[in-house]
């Protein structure tokens, strides 16, 4: 196979996938988004944009003292933010009172976050039907403080002592959006289309293209601003960026990021709802 029908083979297959990609997280909304992909020549890379913060919890029982450990890890937080966490009664979709205080969650530099809390006499050990909830912060007052945007559902049939519960999406407003992010560099112009869905109708969201990754947001510096995200009446949006004089789509260097607003001056508006790495070049 010569080199351009090598090249002409990888980009029609780079297409098919962003495609499928596109069909998978929106399906019915995907024909003009896909129509926009489809008609964009160039240099391609996407980013799969997924919720954020997410992690996990481990949760450490010791029946002779009755001590419960509980430590927290979280990606893709604020950097240097703090966030009040707890153990509940019921689950994430109707969580109850407060059965535990937990040590708050606090992010370094790089967004990642973490906690661990000694709950002393908790007889019986880990049971089924609590969950783990880490709120928008930095306390839990106002309302926009207190959102949770991460939980974790506890189940423990079988009465281990030791349980790894996964931390995600939440059902508050704006915690559970997905998207995809598509870039083509083209004669040194970048195109950037960004699309998400499961927002709050109306809502308006400020987005960029960052250093680093979701994962370790180091050194964090916002590369480009790209126009904000404004939700439909079925909660979805789009936005398409052009961007002038860019050199090169680099690998594994730079990530999208999705805030809850456009007020990004403390943590609780700049709350980082949904993050993507690019990839795929």
């Amino acid at each position: 196979m010569s080199f351009l029908k090598e090249s002409k083979h990888k980009l029609i297959m780079f297409g098919a996938l962003i495609l499928v990609l596109i069909l998978a997280v929106f399906g019915g909304i995907a024909s003009n988004i896909a129509a926009s992909a489809r008609d964009v020549e160039g240099n391609r890379s996407y980013a799969l944009l997924q919720h954020t913060p997410y992690g996990y919890t481990l949760l450490k029982w010791d029946a002779k003292s009755e001590n419960l450990t509980v430590t927290i890890k979280l990606v893709g937080l604020t950097q240097n933010s703090t966030h009040p966490a707890h153990i509940h009664l019921g689950d994430c979709k109707a969580m109850g009172p407060v059965k535990y205080m937990l040590n708050n969650v606090v992010a370094n530099a790089a967004g990642v976050g973490t906690s661990s809390t000694v709950i002393k006499d908790v007889d019986g050990g880990i049971a089924s039907g609590w969950s783990v909830n880490v709120h928008n912060g930095p306390m839990l007052a106002p309302a926009d403080q207190f959102i949770p945007i991460a939980c974790g559902n506890i189940s423990n049939p079988h009465h281990e002592h030791a349980l790894a519960v996964r931390l995600g999406a939440t059902s508050a407003a704006n915690q559970a959006a997905a998207g995809i992010s598509l870039l083509t560099l083209k004669n040194h112009t970048l195109t950037v289309l960004v699309a998400v869905r499961g927002l709050v109708p109306g809502s308006v969201h400020a987005e960029h293209i960052h250093v680093g990754t979701c994962e370790r947001q180091v050194p964090g510096t916002v590369m480009y601003m790209l126009k904000n995200l404004v939700a439909d009446k079925n909660g979805n949006a789009t936005a398409i960026t052009v961007i002038k004089n860019v050199e090169r789509i680099p690998e594994h260097a730079w990530y999208v990021n999705i805030h809850r607003t456009t007020m990004l001056m403390d943590q609780t508006g700049f709350d980082p709802i949904d993050c993507g790495n690019v990839q795929g070049k």
